[in-house]
C-alpha cells in the first residue's frame, strides 16, 4: 500500500487550521484521520479512530497534557478538529492501575476529564489510545488485515505476511479490558518480536532514567545491533556511555553516528554534552547554532546556562536561563518555559540567592500550573525555607497523581526530605529518602540527578555522621558523568569536606577544601566553620570580616587580576 500523505497538503491544513487557532498536532491529526477514512478498504463500514497526544489549554487557562481522540460518530473521510475531543491524559493513564472498571464509570471519568464539556463522547476506545505510548495512534478496520486474521491460522498468517512486526491481541470487547490487554501485548513486545527496535529503545530510555546503567546500555546497544540507522538507539548508547563515565565511547558511538550519515539530533545533546566536559566552548556553539530555529534551540540554551551555574558564572547563567524562557515562549512550549524558570530557581536556592529563587517561582507559577513546573517549584520552595507551599504543592501532587512511580519514588520524598532538614529532623529525612534508593542514580530529565543522594548526605551531615555523609558524597563524586553540569558535584566536594571536619580529620578536610575550591569555583569565598579556617582565592575582595554565622554576602565581593 503506499502512502498518501502529502507534505504541502499537511502543511496547507495546518495553515488553514492555524488561523482558527488549532494547533499543528491536532490540524496534522486531523489531515492523517481524513486520508485513512477516504479509503473503504481501510475503515470497513466506517469502523476505526485515530487519536494524537498533545497540550492545550483548559477553561481555567491553564497548560495541560491531553488525549485528542475520535469522538464517537464521527466520519473519519470528513472530521473537523471538534470531532477529535481532548481528554486530560494524565487522569486517563491513571486509570491502567485499576484491575476493573465498568464500561459506565469509564464513560463517566472520560467525560468528566473532557477539556470541553460540551465535547462529543470519546471514542469507546480511548482508554486503548491511552494506555499505548505512541504520540500518533491509528485504529482502522483494514479489509485486509481482517482478511488474514479472522482465519483458524489467523495469528500464524498474520506473523509471516508483517514478519514479526506487530502484536496480537486476543478478541476482547472494546473498552477497558481491552486496553490493559492491548499495553501488555506492547510490553512483551520485545521477547515476542526480539528484530524490532522500539521496546528495546523505550526500555533503555526508562532504565537510563531509573539509574540501571548496565541494563540502559544493554537495551540500546541490542537496539542499534539490530538496526544501524535507529537514531534513538544513538541517543541512548552515548548518553549511557557518560553516565557511566565512559566518555570515549561515548564519543565513539558519536563518530559512529556521523560516519554512518544519521541526522544531526541523533547526537546532538551528546555532543554537547562530551564538549562541555572536556571544555569545548567553539564545539559547544556549534551545536547551539545549529539548534536556531528549532524545538531544541530553548533546550540547548538551557543546558548551556545549566553549565554556566556549575561553573559559577552566575551573571552569564541568568541570561541564558532568560533567553531560553523567551525561545520556549516563541515556540509554543508554555509548560517547558515554566519548567526552565523552576529549574532556575532551584539554582538560585542552591547558590544563596533565596529572594531571586521566590520570584522565579512565582514567574514559573504565573506561566503554567502543569504537573512539571509545580514538582520543580515545590523542590525549589523547600530549599528557600516556604514550607508551607512546598507542602502544599507536594500533598496536591500526590492527591492528583498516586501512580506516578517517578513522582512518589522520587520527587516528592526528596521535596519532603528538604523540608524535614529545615525543621531540623535528619533522621526523618533519611528515613523520607529510602524509597528513593533504586532511582537515586537516574539520568535525564525523569532522573533522580543525585539529588537523594545529596540530600541524605546533608541528613547525616547535620546528624554529625561523617563517615555516612562522606559515603553519599562520594556516590555522587564517583558518577559525574550523570550530570556534568550539575552544581551538586560541586556541593558534594564542599560537603566532603565538612564532613572530614565533623570527623576531626583536619587535614582531609582542608585537601577536600582546596580541591572544591581549585576544580568548582575558582573565585568563591570558602567558609570552613568546622575546620576552623577560611581559603579565600587572592583576587577576591570585600568579603572580610566575615559574618558571625559564616553568611556570604556576594554583593560585596570584588575582584583584582591575579
Amino acid at each position: 500500500m503506499q502512502s498518501r500523505f502529502v507534505k504541502a497538503d499537511a502543511e496547507a491544513m495546518v495553515a488553514r487550521y492555524g488561523e482558527a487557532g488549532v494547533s499543528r498536532d491536532l490540524a496534522l491529526r486531523v489531515y492523517t484521520t481524513r486520508l485513512l477514512g477516504a479509503d473503504p478498504r481501510l475503515v470497513l463500514h466506517g469502523g476505526g479512530n485515530t487519536s494524537v497526544k498533545t497540550r492545550t489549554g483548559d477553561l481555567m487557562g491553564r497548560e495541560v497534557e491531553v488525549l485528542c481522540v475520535k469522538g464517537s460518530g464521527a466520519d473519519m473521510a470528513a472530521i473537523e478538529p471538534a470531532g477529535l475531543p481532548a481528554v486530560r491524559l494524565a487522569e486517563l493513564r491513571e486509570l491502567r492501575a485499576r484491575e476493573a472498571l465498568s464500561d459506565e464509570d469509564m464513560v463517566r471519568l472520560q467525560r468528566a476529564n473532557l477539556i470541553d464539556p460540551m465535547a462529543p463522547n470519546p471514542s469507546v476506545e480511548t482508554l486503548l489510545h491511552a494506555f499505548l505510548p505512541h504520540k500518533f495512534v491509528d485504529h482502522t478496520h483494514s479489509t485486509a488485515v481482517l482478511s488474514l486474521i479472522d482465519q483458524p491460522d489467523g495469528e500464524v498468517r498474520a506473523a509471516e505476511v508483517y514478519d514479526s512486526r506487530m502484536g496480537i491481541v486476543p478478541y476482547i470487547m472494546p473498552g477497558f479490558s481491552l486496553a490493559k490487554k492491548a499495553a501488555e501485548i506492547y510490553e512483551q513486545w520485545k521477547q515476542t518480536y526480539p528484530r524490532d527496535t522500539l521496546p528495546w529503545d523505550n526500555l533503555a530510555l526508562l532504565y537510563w532514567n531509573m539509574g540501571q546503567h548496565e541494563k540502559s546500555l544493554a537495551n540500546a546497544s541490542e537496539a542499534l545491533r539490530l538496526d544501524p540507522k535507529d537514531r534513538y538507539a544513538y541517543q541512548n548508547l552515548s548518553a549511557t556511555y557518560e553516565s557511566l563515565n565512559r566518555f570515549d565511547e561515548a564519543q565513539a558511538v558519536v563518530d559512529q553516528a556521523v560516519a554512518a550519515k544519521m541526522d544531526s539530533r541523533s547526537t546532538r545533546f551528546a555532543r554537547y554534552a562530551l564538549a562541555f566536559n572536556r571544555g569545548d566552548t567553539a564545539a559547544m556553539q556549534r551545536v547551539i547554532d545549529e539548534t536556531a530555529g528549532t524545538l531544541d534551540e530553548p533546550i540547548l540554551a538551557v543546558f548551556k546556562a545549566r553549565g554556566e551555574n556549575s561553573l559559577g558564572k552566575i551573571h552569564s547563567a541568568r541570561q541564558d536561563f532568560n533567553r531560553a524562557v523567551q525561545l520556549a515562549q516563541q515556540h509554543g512550549l508554555k509548560e517547558y518555559a515554566a519548567i526552565i524558570r523552576a529549574i532556575e530557581a532551584g539554582y538560585d536556592a542552591e547558590l544563596g540567592y533565596p529572594a531571586e529563587a521566590r520570584l522565579a517561582i512565582a514567574d514559573a507559577l504565573n506561566i503554567s500550573q502543569d504537573r512539571d513546573p509545580r514538582i520543580v517549584a515545590a523542590h525549589s520552595l523547600a530549599l528557600v525555607g516556604d514550607t508551607a507551599r512546598a507542602q502544599k504543592l507536594v500533598d496536591g501532587l500526590s492527591r492528583e497523581l498516586p501512580s506516578d512511580t517517578f513522582l512518589n519514588k522520587v520527587s516528592l520524598p526528596v521535596v519532603r526530605a528538604i523540608l524535614e532538614l529545615q525543621g531540623n529532623q535528619p533522621a526523618k529525612a533519611i528515613a523520607l529518602l529510602e524509597v528513593t534508593v533504586p532511582y537515586e542514580l537516574g539520568a535525564g530529565p525523569r532522573g533522580a540527578i543525585y539529588w537523594p543522594i545529596y540530600i541524605r548526605g546533608a541528613a547525616y551531615l547535620k546528624a554529625r555522621d561523617g563517615a555516612k555523609s562522606l559515603a553519599e558524597y562520594r556516590k555522587i563524586l564517583d558518577h559525574p558523568g550523570i550530570d556534568r553540569t550539575s552544581t551538586l558535584l560541586a556541593l558534594a566536594r564542599l560537603g566532603s569536606a565538612r564532613a572530614y571536619a565533623i570527623q576531626g580529620d583536619t587535614a582531609q578536610a582542608r585537601t577536600a577544601y582546596q580541591d572544591f575550591l581549585a576544580k568548582d569555583l575558582p573565585v568563591i569565598w570558602i567558609p570552613v566553620a568546622d575546620a576552623n579556617l577560611s581559603l579565600v582565592k587572592k583576587t577576591l575582595h570585600g568579603w572580610d570580616p566575615q559574618d558571625p554565622i559564616l553568611q556570604l554576602y556576594p554583593e560585596n565581593w570584588y575582584f583584582t587580576a591575579s
